[in-house]
């Protein structure tokens, strides 16, 4: 693991979601409330969520690597043809896809490729229901830019520890950056990490924990183009 630690380029800058690389509106909103109404939440089977990961990782993120993955990660359970609410579960994916209207903060594509650049690799660390967030990965514009594609339960130092360990990174190495505190920005710098708080509407409230935070580990920026910046002053 010297690689991470001997080479400052090769620092991993990972990124939240919802709320960071896209905004969690009211038609987001709207479109979660379908998707339930569609039955396009959770998984079919409870221990379908191993499977339907490692099958994301294999056809990537795009819409019919979702579809295939869900597909693939059914039939394992299933072992023969799908339960007709299973299938129709699978066949919603691509509508609801076409549903989604993803809206991302201006600049994000800037933010990416500046950090591609200095030779950072690139994760993306979601919170949420499986499905949906990999049809929201699915309409992410920029998806392709990100090494590392993980979806997770919930946020803590256990679920970081847990990918950073996957994917072969120490802490030290690692810095993530998103708009919720207490799960994007307080367990990484618990485990040794650095983390970028960029408080999406709620810059009047956070203004003050600037100046006491970065002896934490952790920075804060108003905007996200901002990022870029702090990551190169940090070093």
């Amino acid at each position: 693991m010297s690689i991470w630690v001997g080479e400052p380029s090769r620092h991993v800058i990972a990124f939240d979601g919802d709320d960071t690389l896209w905004a969690n509106d009211g038609n987001q909103q709207h479109w979660e409330n379908e998707s339930r109404r569609r039955d396009v939440e959770g998984l079919p089977h409870p221990g379908m969520s191993a499977a339907f990961r490692r099958y994301l990782r294999e056809f990537g993120c795009l819409e019919g690597g979702v579809a295939r993955a869900l597909h693939s990660s059914c039939r394992d359970i299933c072992d023969g043809e799908l339960p007709a609410h299973w299938s129709a579960q699978v066949e919603a994916i691509p509508e609801m896809a076409r549903a989604l209207n993803l809206r991302c903060p201006q600049g994000v594509e800037g933010v990416l490729g500046r950090l591609k650049r200095a030779g950072h690799p690139l994760w993306l660390i979601t919170k949420g229901d499986l499905i949906r967030q990999a049809i929201k990965l699915s309409c992410f514009p920029f998806v392709d830019l990100f090494d590392v594609v993980e979806i997770v339960d919930r946020k803590n130092a256990a679920a970081y520890r847990g990918v950073l360990a996957a994917n072969d990174c120490p802490p030290s190495a690692f810095t993530m950056v998103g708009d919720a505190f207490w799960e994007d920005a307080v367990p990484v710098a618990r485990l040794g990490g650095r983390a970028i708080y960029v408080p999406i509407g709620r810059w009047a409230l956070s203004r003050p924990l600037k100046k006491l935070l970065p002896a934490a580990g952790i920075r804060v920026c108003r905007y996200l183009d901002e990022v870029p910046d702090v990551i190169a002053a940090m070093r």
